[in-house]
């Protein structure tokens, strides 16, 4: 999308556990995020890399090598703000070969 001739982009938001509330008896893989309940449009010149965010199967069996093994995540769970839980996910994180970009 275009506005005033800038570039944006939008799309959901991942964070570490360290990030959102949690209880604190909560174990959590070495390279996992959490999928929030809300997404954000940013300006496209404030993009500084790329990543991978990957289901668990995708992540243990298929992983990408366009890109680097520090840039590659697990997600098999959502945050939701307003009950401020997390919830695993009912079906498995759905990526459509797209890019997920970090700022």
């Amino acid at each position: 999308m275009f506005i005033s001739g800038e570039a944006f982009i939008r799309g959901a938001c991942f964070f570490s556990p360290a990030q959102v509330e949690h209880v604190p008896t909560r174990l959590f893989y070495k390279k996992e995020v959490i999928r929030s309940s809300a997404e954000q449009t940013v300006v496209v010149s404030n993009i500084v890399g790329h990543c991978a965010v990957l289901s668990y199967k995708e992540y243990c069996t298929s992983r990408l090598t366009e890109v680097s093994e520090n840039d590659v995540f697990v997600c098999e769970s959502k945050y939701d703000y307003a009950d401020k839980i997390i919830k695993k996910f009912n079906k498995p994180l759905k990526v459509h070969n797209m890019w997920l970009f970090f700022l």
